[in-house]
């Protein structure tokens, strides 16, 4: 395994890229009705205060029936109901809170259209299913995701969902969303077949387009692997009107409207592994005589930016077979290092990552890898955002491992701090250049062990980062990076040299801000504080006290010339620096 003990980057402030691209201003998450709970409202703030543009936030279940009380993976938007007679009643008391909660925060909805209300439920629909207090009724269970009994219906609920929120945000706010049909229909949660989700996506487009003729639609929202590819090949030649699956079901002509594309992808599964507990989550290593007989150990795993990347790079080459969709935006809606969201660190000592800067500088990377994909892959439409599929769980433990941003008590976890860095680049990227890094055309050969039998023969460490300029500025992120979560390595010694500064490098100052085992991470903080499960008041506020980003260590400027100058920083592996420099 190669230690990067010193890396040089290059970067040209006098070479515009064009607009930055920031795929990140996008998050999402299962639990609906959280969104509009006081922490849930307080987290949006959060994230309102510090971002650069509207960012656009997608749930589950807002058509789902239910009480609007969100657990672990389940919500409920309950919109839809019919009276005894069979006539359609809708109650907009959940998607108005939830909806006016992303915009009072500046955000917009991304609006995953799902899942099917009970009342649309198949009337024959039934599960072998056992109840008991512990369990969900046979809806919650799976009746959701069936395909609904009359597509009529669904069709006049999809009209009336759009001029509701025509009606009540105004027709300009509601141009500027995305609204999407079910999630991950190759899987689970679309118990039909690809033709039926076709011809729901066809009724649905027509509905939508009723209510509001310039309305965005999109899909397909499928996960990453082959049998995803494969429903996306049928999905997209379908919307282009080509072969059997190119009839629409509501107009009879071929093709239907398609506004963006989206798809999902995961870097990792660790699964749920029952034992002994810490008070940091599951113990790796437990059991066994002194010998060492016996004992049961937990593989150590991480997450594969390789498995990301292919996945996403496979659904892009799929939409590239169809010229006419080249300049689509392509919606990674679900962008994210392990799944499930909901298993922690209580479930599986890799889940610990999450709480550590590890989180934020493998979706720094991964981020930066997603333009390169745009840039490599000529033929293919662009992502032009990638959701962390996290917000925050509520009742938690501290620093219970969940994939989200907040812990318990909105205690901001590392990884937000990342998307804050981010967040400060400016919209003129330039050219930045590493020497220790490798190329997106070599992410087939990286070595990985997660979900994957293959290991590659390029080590995937790196030191990197993104660059950007004003006519009085230069402000960079770089990472350093490896996949392996449970790694250590010496800092490296990075120097930085800048060109084509746009003012006088004499006057140049720089600013190292950090996110790392000790800068911009309150979960440092909590571990020195013995790991607290009920903090005092002094403690938590200790905590909340390192929310936000903190200074890293002095940066020296050496100049080199009239607009030239040179930096050096350490940089901790798994760690991100927001590097910003001014005149003095």
């Amino acid at each position: 395994m190669t230690e990067i003990d010193r890396a040089h980057i290059s970067i040209d402030a006098g070479a515009s890229l064009g607009t930055l691209n920031r795929p990140w201003t996008t998050f999402g998450y299962d639990e609906l009705n959280w969104t509009y709970t006081p922490r849930g409202k307080a987290a949006l703030r959060t994230f309102g205060d510090f971002a650069e543009r509207p960012y656009h936030v997608r749930a589950h279940n807002l058509l789902t029936t239910g009480r609007a009380f969100s657990w672990p993976h389940w919500g409920s938007g309950n919109v839809y109901h019919e009276d005894a007679n069979g006539n359609p009643v809708y109650d907009w008391t959940t998607l108005d809170q939830a909806f006016d909660a992303y915009i009072e925060a500046g955000m917009r909805p991304l609006v995953e259209l799902g899942f099917t209300p009970a009342a649309m439920v198949p009337p024959e629909a039934d599960l072998p299913f056992t109840r008991s207090a512990s369990q969900y009724q046979p809806y919650e269970a799976a009746l959701w995701s069936l395909p609904p009994n009359d597509y009529s219906k669904w069709g006049e609920l999809i009209f009336q969902v759009v001029r509701h929120c025509v009606e009540r945000y105004g027709q300009a706010e509601v141009e500027a969303w995305y609204w999407e049909l079910w999630n991950e229909p190759d899987i689970f949660y679309w118990r039909g077949t690809p033709e039926q989700f076709d011809a729901l996506y066809d009724v649905t487009v027509a509905a939508a387009v009723r209510a509001l003729p310039t309305i965005k639609v999109g899909g397909p929202s499928v996960t990453g692997g082959p049998n995803a590819v494969k429903f996306m090949e049928g999905f997209l030649a379908h919307c282009a009107g080509e072969g059997d699956r190119g009839i629409n079901s509501v107009s009879g002509g071929r093709g239907t409207q398609l506004d963006f594309i989206s798809c999902h992808t995961k870097g990792s599964a660790f699964g749920r592994r029952y034992g002994p507990l810490s008070d940091t989550g599951a113990v790796h290593d437990w059991g066994g005589d002194a010998h060492g007989n016996g004992v049961v150990r937990t593989p150590r795993q991480s997450p594969s930016r390789r498995k990301m990347l292919t996945e996403i790079r496979a659904h892009l080459r799929a939409a590239a077979r169809h010229p006419q969709f080249r300049n689509l935006p392509v919606i990674v809606d679900e962008c994210d290092p392990c799944v499930p969201a909901h298993f922690s660190a209580y479930d599986n000592a890799n889940f610990g990552f999450r709480n550590t800067p590890y989180y934020g500088s493998v979706m720094a990377s991964v981020f930066k890898r997603i333009l390169d994909l745009n840039d490599s892959e000529h033929d293919a439409p662009d992502v032009t955002l990638a959701s962390a599929w996290a917000f925050y769980f509520e009742g938690e433990r501290y620093f219970e491992g969940f994939r989200e941003f907040f812990t318990a008590e909105n205690v901001e976890l590392p990884v937000l701090n990342a998307y804050r860095a981010l967040a400060r680049l400016h919209d003129d990227r330039v050219t930045l250049a590493s020497d220790a890094t490798w190329l997106i055309g070599e992410v087939d050969r990286l070595a990985t062990d997660v979900m994957d039998p293959e290991t590659g023969s390029l080590d995937d460490v790196e030191v990197d980062g993104i660059a950007t300029r004003t006519d009085k500025s230069v402000t960079a992120v770089l990472w350093h990076h490896r996949d392996d979560q449970h790694a250590t390595a010496i800092d490296a010694q990075v120097t930085v040299t800048v060109t084509g500064l746009p003012f006088d490098a004499n006057k140049a100052v720089a600013r190292n801000i950090r996110i790392d085992r000790s800068h911009s991470n309150a979960h440092a903080v909590w571990e020195s504080q013995g790991r607290p499960q009920h903090p005092t008041a002094d403690q938590i506020a200790e905590l909340h006290a390192r929310d936000g980003l903190e200074e890293g260590e002095f940066v020296t400027v050496r100049t080199l010339g009239d607009h030239t100058i040179e930096l050096t920083l350490p940089m901790p592996l798994h760690s991100v620096s927001l590097i910003q420099i001014t005149p003095a």
